[in-house]
């Protein structure tokens, strides 16, 4: 049953991917990468839950709930909540910028608003850089949430389906498949998330104790409920960090660019917090299995309680929400690659060739990003820390474009690079926290600093501005 559910979803998924042809525009590369600009909020509102409530959702905040308590929750809730009322602001800013200077890809936007060859293939390679990284997770994870649910499939199987679906999903329309299918992926996942939840629940509320007891059960196991010290230290700048980073880092601008307006954003935004409500159930979920399953891998926390439920049908169900989960995440970085390559890395080309190119590049990333999956398994967590690191280093930059008129192209770039440096540089001593704090804060401390103080003093020395003026 369990089996017969799941190919149900994925088969859906490309009976979806394929009907979104009808009616996707032009065929060129703004509707390819960008959807022509002209998604309605409740569109654009699934395509960003969809990348942002990745695989990560399904299974690493589980785990880390599992493994070292409700404190972890803390910065994983913490900064996605900060995140919003950031993007509630700068959202509609973001997308003005790429309306303004015709911009699908954020070094597109760096290159038209400082007019610097440099800058715009240093924040290309930045990103790139992060897409690549933050890829292995998804297949990783993809791999461990399909095998936790007993669908056993050897790594490099999953690779495999998980390219040739999500080349299904991209190739023919481009972003406007992942969006579409992101809402077969959220009612699947929703669901599946809210009857194991609710499960855990009941697991402990028969005997009248009520949810309560759940946290009781799981503090009496060892899971901790409060972070002190260095620990809290730790989460709460990594709060602040990838907070900044969730729309102002290298993928921010594709939960904005396919938006009709300024005003589509800004609702979508408004409403994208109550997806957070998932989170508690997945709490429940993650204590439950501390509490009654004692499991050797944190990673099988949420698949577990899912599969105590006895419901081949919804066990069927979450595998193929954590299926779809991964496969949308692969196929819009493989998008976001595929525009970075064409527009800002290769030479300039006219807009059929370059539609090609991007076409081209996207197989490519998805083939490239399977291999690097499959050889380089046993670094997840040091690699997907240092895609975030990478990521947030084009705050400043974004910062500069948007509300400064003054700060040209040599102190951004200066700064990008260093914060770079420093943030690569820590990453690979080992100590990537110092007394608790999130190098990646440190890095971008460091970046801010050059980019706002060198671009103030040097902007003293000059009459007028460079680049072209702030967005605001």
């Amino acid at each position: 049953m369990a089996i017969a559910v799941f190919c149900i979803i994925v088969a859906a998924s490309l009976v979806i991917a394929v009907a979104a042809r009808r009616g996707s525009g032009k065929g060129d590369v703004s509707h390819f990468l960008v959807g022509g600009r002209s998604f309605n909020g409740a569109l654009l509102f699934f395509l960003s839950v969809g990348e942002v409530y990745s695989i990560a959702t399904l299974l690493g905040f589980p785990a880390g709930i599992y493994s070292q308590g409700a404190g972890y929750g803390v910065w994983f809730i913490g900064y996605i909540l900060l995140a919003y009322p950031i993007g509630y602001y700068v959202g509609p800013l973001m997308w003005r910028a790429a309306k303004r200077y015709d911009a699908m890809t954020v070094p597109d936007v760096m290159r038209a608003r400082f007019g610097s060859r440099a800058l715009e293939i240093t924040v290309a390679l930045a990103t790139v850089t992060f897409l690549l990284t933050y890829a292995q997770f998804q297949f990783a994870g993809l791999h461990a949430a399909l095998a936790a649910l007993g669908f056993h499939l050897t790594p490099e199987i999953t690779v495999v389906i998980t390219v040739a679906i999500s080349l299904v999903y991209v190739t023919l329309t481009g972003i406007k498949a992942p969006a579409m299918v992101s809402v077969l992926k959220d009612i699947a996942l929703i669901v599946a998330v809210g009857l194991v939840g609710l499960f855990a629940v009941s697991g402990l509320s028969e005997s009248g104790a009520g949810p309560g007891a759940l946290f009781d059960a799981a503090r009496e196991a060892g899971s901790p409920a409060t972070l002190t010290g260095e620990p809290l230290v730790h989460a709460l700048t990594t709060m602040v960090v990838q907070s900044l980073g969730f729309y102002l880092g290298t993928m921010g601008l594709a939960f904005v660019v396919a938006g009709r307006s300024e005003r589509t954003v800004r609702r979508t935004i408004v409403v994208q917090p109550l997806y957070m409500l998932m989170y508690p159930l997945l709490v429940f979920a993650s204590y439950y299995s501390l509490a009654h399953l004692k499991l050797a891998d944190p990673n099988h926390a949420f698949p577990a309680a899912a599969q105590a439920t006895g419901a081949d049908w919804l066990v069927g169900l979450a595998a193929g929400a954590a299926a779809l989960t991964g496969l949308l995440s692969v196929s819009v970085l493989a998008l976001g690659f595929g525009g970075v390559l064409s527009r800002n890395l290769l030479p300039a080309a006219d807009p059929a060739r370059q539609r090609r190119w991007v076409s081209a590049s996207t197989a490519g990333y998805l083939v490239v990003s399977a291999v690097l999956a499959v050889t380089v398994q046993g670094l997840m967590l040091d690699v997907l820390a240092f895609a975030y690191v990478i990521g947030s280093q084009v705050v400043p930059a974004w910062l500069v474009t948007l509300f400064s008129r003054r700060i040209t192209a040599p102190a951004v770039l200066t700064g990008l690079v260093v914060g770079l440096a420093v943030g690569v540089a820590l990453q690979a001593s080992g100590h990537p926290v110092v007394h608790g704090v999130n190098g990646g804060l440190i890095a971008l401390g460091v970046n801010l600093a050059i980019t706002f103080g060198s671009g103030l003093f040097l902007a003293r020395r000059t009459p007028a501005p460079a680049a072209e003026p702030a967005v605001t």
